[in-house]
């Protein structure tokens, strides 16, 4: 869902991600320098990958017990396998130009964004490894797992987590089109 028409990266990302330069207005980089950025940025988007893929699974896996889940929930759980499935295809993008194909602008783009991605999934994280050791306890009566389940997904926080997920999507979208073109 996009709220309004993006004017430039400013508005995507908060703060402009390249630096500006005389030349065409974008910073330039040399191509040893690109290579080595785009290595690291593949082994940081892997890194995200998993991250993503384990809160996904464990919030599925979460709402599929807790039979009657909370719509908020569902939504979030299905927002973050939209989000997996996004990096993913940016991965295998990626992996397509690993020739060199991406643009300096465009690799700066991508890294800006998963540094910030990055930065909320390890917050995201300590949520994950409480809802993961509350599953993998001895069963416990319906009404109590469900009871653990909402404290530690407690509305406002699954609603942030919903807002941050699909600010991430929205700008993955974007970069998606970035690399398709």
């Amino acid at each position: 869902m996009i709220l309004g028409p993006l004017r430039n990266a400013h508005d995507i990302f908060g703060f402009w991600p390249i630096e500006p330069t005389t030349k065409g207005g974008l910073a330039a980089m040399d191509p040893a320098s690109a290579s080595v950025a785009f290595i690291g940025f593949a082994a940081s988007l892997t890194t995200l990958v998993a991250l993503v893929l384990d809160a996904s699974t464990t919030v599925y896996n979460a709402q599929r017990l807790f039979r009657r889940a909370p719509d908020d929930i569902r939504r979030l759980s299905t927002q973050l396998i939209h989000f997996e499935r996004l990096l993913r295809e940016i991965q295998e993008q990626i992996q397509g130009h690993s020739d060199g194909g991406v643009t300096a602008e465009v690799a700066t783009l991508l890294t800006s964004a998963t540094d910030q991605m990055h930065a909320d999934m390890a917050s995201f994280k300590l949520v994950i490894q409480k809802l993961n050791a509350v599953l993998s306890a001895p069963a416990a009566h319906k009404k109590l797992l469900a009871l653990r389940l909402r404290f530690i997904l407690q509305a406002g926080m699954v609603q942030e987590y919903q807002r941050m997920t699909s600010s991430h999507i929205e700008v993955l979208t974007l970069l998606v089109g970035m690399l398709n073109r």
